[in-house]
């Protein structure tokens, strides 16, 4: 358990000859007061340690121990506070804490966790700038999905300042994160700092930084750019983008034979170039259940995502039950205390896709009923799939209140609210929302890539049922001009997002 890491206070409990001390008294001799937190610490007793840290803290004689021992005294109050749910008080602790030397990644991971919950997103970046000057392996150690729904949601606040503050860590190259050496991608960060730095005026910063990007999707939107796209290679190609990654993510997963990443990567970008048959022989290669497959590192993470992998090659191979049952197993599985929020809301876009809403309503129940909950975008994303299902069962009252509350969070989920409007098959509405994706900047390119053209679907694959909606808006003059002004859209020779 995470109090037991205090061992210099274990060495003074060592040292120690106290008098016993009943838990819930506040010994006023600090060697004794000490000693009596190290053995709470022990035993994971938060209620014994708690009133020894609050008492300690606050003495006059607390300031003279040494630094070690006042940094694990705050680390251990830190994490007891923060169970106890005292948020003000576990975040105060955390503060003073790790910026004594030596403080480990755990007690620097819930100082950032506890400053963004604080909605203190100015001091949550500069704990980012610390942990690079004077912790760099608590950063790295940190997932990039933590930090990707960080700089995705200074991105939708518009707070270019602190956005560029934390890209300029993110992508620096002394600070490679961890996961990205065995697969993952921080081409998002690049892409996104690329464009900060090319509105600053410094295009050579930028054309370095794009440099380094490989990732199909990133490389798509930077061709919508109108900030970016002229650093392209004229010779730019969506379909060998793809090709070109996946190369690279077969020779890192030859390199890794022990994590799952770089395999998935490679499932995906056949999922890009229509190959659902190679895709699933990929995945049986490295299925983690199976008799004798690897303890892979990243199993724990990444096993929904195997799930996930599946269920879209079965879909695009138009084998629906195999597809369902597939997110069936992911969203089973344990994710914070409750089953996979990411898997039900995909299975429930599945089944839309292919014209089961009933069903569609019944998986997203358990959302609904508030025994799955989740981020903000993420309810965004259920709000869209469970208004689309209610729409198309007719429960137009339904549909409409979640069209309202996308819309009342428009600036953290615009495309969802386009794409409800789609689903209802109400165009007008939907040319005036992307419309005005169109004219702001940090959400045109996506607004671009949803209006371009893409390779058509497998015959195996069903027709989207909002696909002639779709057609319909990119038809509009007003569209088709304010896609013109934005920079224009583009034909893509890959399927939409690996479809």
């Amino acid at each position: 358990m995470i109090l037991r890491r205090a061992l210099l206070l274990g060495l003074l409990m060592a040292t120690a000859q106290p008098s016993p001390v009943a838990a819930a008294e506040r010994p006023d001799d600090q060697k004794t007061a000490l000693t009596a937190l190290a053995a709470a610490a022990q035993n994971n007793d938060c209620k014994a340690a708690a009133p020894i840290v609050a008492q300690q803290a606050g003495s006059a004689r607390f300031a003279d121990l040494p630094d070690p021992v006042r940094r694990d005294v705050y680390r251990i109050g830190t994490f007891c506070a923060f169970a106890a749910r005292e948020l003000d008080l576990a975040l105060r602790y955390a503060e003073v804490g790790t910026r004594i030397s030596g403080a480990d990644n755990e007690f620097w991971k819930l100082r950032f966790q506890l400053t963004w919950q604080a909605k203190r997103t100015a001091d949550a970046v500069t704990v980012v700038e610390e942990m690079a000057r004077n912790s760099p392996d608590a950063l790295m150690a940190i997932s990039i999905g933590t930090w990707s729904r960080t700089y995705l949601s200074l991105k939708a606040q518009g707070d270019m300042a602190l956005t560029r503050r934390l890209l300029a860590v993110l992508t620096n190259p002394a600070y490679v994160l961890g996961e990205a050496r065995i697969g993952s991608s921080i081409d998002g960060f690049r892409q996104g700092y690329a464009g900060i730095l090319t509105d600053a005026g410094d295009k050579d910063g930028a054309a370095a930084m794009l440099a380094l990007i490989d990732s199909p999707g990133a490389l798509m939107g930077i061709s919508v750019d109108t900030r970016l796209k002229a650093l392209l290679p004229a010779s730019y190609d969506a379909r060998s983008s793809v090709e070109r990654h996946m190369a690279r993510m077969r020779e890192i997963a030859a390199a890794h034979a022990n994590v799952m990443r770089p395999q998935i990567n490679v499932v995906t970008d056949l999922l890009w170039l229509g190959k659902g048959e190679e895709a699933l022989r990929t995945l049986e290669v490295i299925d983690p259940l199976k008799a004798g497959a690897p303890a892979y590192a990243d199993k724990d993470e990444l096993l929904p995502w195997w799930w996930d992998s599946k269920a879209r090659a079965y879909a695009q191979l138009g084998r629906y039950p195999e597809a369902i049952e597939a997110y069936s197993q992911g969203k089973a599985l344990n994710e914070y205390g409750q089953p996979n929020i990411s898997q039900t809301i995909n299975m429930a876009g599945l089944q839309l896709v292919f014209g089961h809403p009933a069903d569609a309503i019944e998986t997203l129940a358990p959302i609904a009923a508030g025994s799955i909950k989740g981020s903000l975008v993420g309810m965004m994303q259920f709000r869209d799939n469970r208004g689309c299902a209610s729409y198309r069962l007719g429960r137009l009252a339904d549909a409409k209140a979640d069209l309202a509350y996308l819309r009342d969070h428009f600036a953290e989920g615009p495309e969802l609210v386009t794409d409800l409007e789609l689903c209802m098959g109400d165009v007008d509405a939907a040319a005036a929302s992307v419309i005005k994706r169109l004219e702001t900047p940090n959400q045109r390119v996506q607004a671009l890539l949803d209006l371009s053209d893409y390779a058509p679907p497998p015959a195996t694959y069903p027709a989207d049922p909002s696909a002639e909606a779709l057609a319909a808006l990119k038809r509009r003059a007003d569209v088709r001009a304010a896609a013109d002004r934005a920079g224009g859209t583009r034909s893509f020779n890959v399927l939409v997002s690996g479809r």
